[in-house]
């Protein structure tokens, strides 16, 4: 395994971070800021000192990475980006302690949106502005992840991205990641815009859309403020919100071909079309409830309803409204929708659509076969036939997923949780949904009451669901070390 081409990425990662600091530095500087200003300023030196040795140190390196080393390579990357990325955090004192700092951080990073903070804006702007920063490069590495590693271990379905799954274990990826790299940047960024200049059009004050911007594109979840959107939005506002969640969640390979002429390919897509239809379904099942349990307008329903499924579909986390009307049968709903996630290639959390389309699917032939035990049947997702190795890989990691689940719930219980916050927070961490579930369920929207245990718990948690199970679990068996 090529450990100094490892060390060179990870040298190169940091030096990235330290660029990224500019944005809040500046922002801290022309806001009077001294304190965050500080603070970022010596994130920003760490960063590039210690991304600068490891360069170095990994310079004779060979420029080309196996597989192995590139799983190797994203867990260390995400672990080293988020105790680096808290600095600020800490120094601070915004997040309470050192470990609170390392939960904000991670949240950002995965994507996942829970947060140490019961009030944002109650903080300084430019710290606010870094949460946002964090969890979009988290959805830009996230999509370069998914799109060059995990899908080509064989626990995604072959829709993913064009070509993947044709190479083997110990074989240099390096030419394909260029071209991914290139491809998600693009389509990453246009999306990012157009969601931007959306939102200032609509009257959001432009941090604010800068804010949901970058929570929306990369299915994050933090909030600039406390109340939830709908403390600050108009109906246009909610509408581009949901939009791009649901934009976010989609095969980021479909927003590239949209830009190149092909805008017929979203109609085309089994997951896309999969992820649609749930969102309608689940937003005409949650207005129906909404309207029953409230006694307010249709309308605030319609909104609630709507954004809240999506939130959780495309596990973004955002809350709509701060004190939205409690149903059982809805946080279950919403729950399903989480652990559900959105397209295999895209920044959403979960189990992905195309295993859980899978998994249908394999029930479905199961019990065809009960009446036609000898007929050959196929089981497809578009025009591609999975295999039943395939199969076997979405069904260990469905496994794997439920087992992690569980074990989380109950550790976190045996620290101090009622077991149904405990299970929603397992459920928010591991599927990288932010605090909508157990906003609906009426806990606390911040984790700042949990103990230190819990914390660490949680932010594993998090590592473990955007990194993949199986991506966590091959470090440490034997045969990942075996020459």
């Amino acid at each position: 395994m090529a450990i100094a081409s490892v060390i060179r990425v990870l040298g190169l990662v940091l030096l990235g971070l330290a660029v990224a600091h500019l944005a809040p530095i500046a922002f801290a500087m022309a806001t009077g800021e001294d304190q965050s200003a500080a603070a970022f300023g010596l994130s920003a030196g760490a960063a590039l000192f210690f991304g600068v040795v490891l360069t170095i140190t990994g310079a004779r390196a060979k420029r080309q990475i196996g597989r192995r080393a590139a799983i190797l390579l994203a867990v260390a990357a995400w672990s080293l980006l988020s105790l680096f990325a808290a600095i600020p955090f800490a120094m601070t004192g915004i997040a309470g302690n050192t470990i609170g700092a390392i939960l904000e951080a991670t949240s950002g990073l995965t994507t996942t949106g829970l947060t140490m903070l019961a009030d944002p804006s109650a903080v300084d702007r430019s710290l606010v502005l870094w949460r946002a920063i964090l969890q979009w490069i988290g959805g830009f590495a996230t999509l370069v992840l998914v799109a060059t590693l995990i899908q080509h271990i064989g626990h995604v379905s072959p829709t993913g991205w064009a070509g993947a799954g044709s190479r083997r274990v110990g074989e240099s990826f390096r030419p394909r990641l260029r071209q991914v790299v290139r491809f998600v940047a693009l389509s990453y960024a246009g999306v990012t815009a157009v969601c931007l200049g959306c939102l200032s059009i609509a009257g959001l004050r432009f941090f604010d859309a800068l804010c949901y911007t970058f929570s929306a594109v990369s299915t994050g979840g933090f909030m600039p403020n406390t109340g939830g959107l709908a403390a600050t939005s108009t109906l246009p506002v909610d509408l581009i919100v949901v939009v791009f969640m649901i934009a976010g969640a989609v095969n980021i390979s479909l927003h590239w071909s949209a830009i190149s002429g092909r805008p017929g390919v979203y109609w085309r897509d089994p997951e896309a079309a999969i992820l649609l239809i749930l969102a309608i379904v689940g937003a005409a099942v949650a207005v129906n409830l909404l309207t029953v349990v409230s006694g307010e307008g249709i309308g605030s329903d319609i909104r609630n309803g709507i954004f809240n499924v999506v939130s959780a579909l495309t596990t973004t986390g955002l809350v709509y409204e701060e004190n939205a009307p409690r149903h059982a049968f809805m946080v279950f709903l919403l729950a399903g929708f989480a652990v559900i996630g959105g397209a295999s290639v895209s920044t959403a959390g979960g189990l992905k659509l195309s295993r859980a389309l899978l998994l249908v699917r394999q029930s479905a032939r199961e019990l065809e076969r009960l009446s036609h035990p000898h007929g050959v049947i196929l089981i497809k997702i578009g025009r591609t036939s999975v295999t039943d190795a395939a199969m076997q890989g979405v069904w260990a990691f469905f496994v794997m997923f439920v087992f992690g689940l569980i074990v989380l719930a109950v550790a976190l219980s045996a620290v101090g949780l009622d077991f149904g916050h405990a299970l929603l927070l397992s459920i928010s961490a591991l599927a990288n949904c932010g605090p909508v579930l157990v906003h609906a369920a009426g806990y606390a929207t911040d984790l700042s009451a949990l103990n230190d245990t819990a914390r660490i718990m949680v932010t594993v948690g998090m590592l473990v669901g955007r990194l993949e199970v199986f991506t966590v679990l091959m470090l440490i068996t034997p045969m990942f070390w075996e020459r």
